[in-house]
């Protein structure tokens, strides 16, 4: 799963910024949240965009909205480079 350094980092922070959200500051976790997304998707975890994408698409209001996220060429790429077929 955290094949490599940046994303063990990215899991890491990813972590910790829920713990400080839910026990300390909910202003410093969801910073450390973004930072933590910002390295998940520059790094070679695939995976983690076909599992934004498809949690995106799962919400009720905006999912219909984002149905049409795999119509973007670098999204596309990234998920076909995952291995994951857009419908």
């Amino acid at each position: 799963m955290c094949a490599t350094e940046g994303n063990r980092r990215g899991t890491a922070a990813y972590v910790a910024g829920l713990l400080l959200i839910r026990y300390v500051s909910s202003f410093v976790g969801f910073w450390l949240q973004c930072y933590a997304i910002f390295l998940l998707l520059t790094g070679n975890y695939d995976g983690f965009l076909s599992t934004l994408v498809w949690m995106v698409k799962m919400l009720p209001v905006v999912g219909p909205i984002f149905d049409t996220v795999d119509d973007i060429p670098w999204v596309k790429k990234q998920l076909a480079r995952a291995g994951v077929k857009s419908d």
